[in-house]
């Protein structure tokens, strides 16, 4: 069982090792089981949203889930400067049920932007959360003002089928994305605010 989600940094700091918690339960409110997961941004910069997934991997009693709570924590730090930029992206399902999201970024930053990734939050038509992915972008270090390509497959077939529209981040050691593009997305979307599917 996964659970795809999106969680808020709300305060004014920037948050570092995130960790989304979910305590799952059966019909009588007995818990059945804790799992924990790191949210896909490395640093949620404050008012920013980043993905999350948390897999149940216990197969005795992941039926008799009835109900589930979540919780997210993490440390204060330093706020990741803004300098990496989607130029374009494109994407279409497969045959085999494959979801293909590939395109460029560009690093506007000063220094080098090293192990860059492509995280691809992908919504069914209620704006829910359907499935998360990712992929490191071609090359996975990006020199300062230089381009990278990214080809992102999502194979969760069983949820690609429901996806309707999708938003892309970039995150690096160095950076993040600059908010336009992914807000843009995210504008069409509904207003993505703590939405949670399974």
């Amino acid at each position: 069982m996964h659970v795809y989600g999106e969680l808020k940094n709300i305060s004014n700091k920037a948050m570092k090792n995130v960790v989304v918690t979910a305590l799952f339960y059966d019909s009588n409110d007995k818990l059945l089981n804790e799992f924990r997961r790191s949210s896909e941004l490395r640093t949620v910069n404050p008012g920013e949203i980043s993905p999350f997934e948390v897999l149940y991997i216990d197969s005795k009693t992941v039926n008799a889930i009835k109900n589930y709570t979540l919780s997210a924590a993490g440390q204060e730090t330093e706020m990741k400067a803004r300098a990496l930029r989607i130029t374009s992206n494109s994407s279409k399902l497969g045959l085999t049920g494959v979801y293909y999201v590939k395109g460029r970024i560009v690093n506007e930053g000063s220094e080098d932007a090293t192990n860059s990734m492509i995280i691809a939050t992908l919504y069914d038509k209620d704006g829910k959360v359907a499935v998360v992915g990712r992929a490191q972008t071609e090359p996975v270090n990006i020199s300062s003002h230089s381009e990278a390509a990214f080809d992102l497959p999502v194979t969760e077939a069983l949820q690609t089928y429901k996806v309707k529209s999708y938003s892309l981040l970039a995150d690096s050691d160095q950076y993040v994305v600059i908010p336009e593009f992914s807000q843009a997305i995210v504008m069409e979307l509904l207003f993505l605010t703590f939405t949670v599917a399974v």
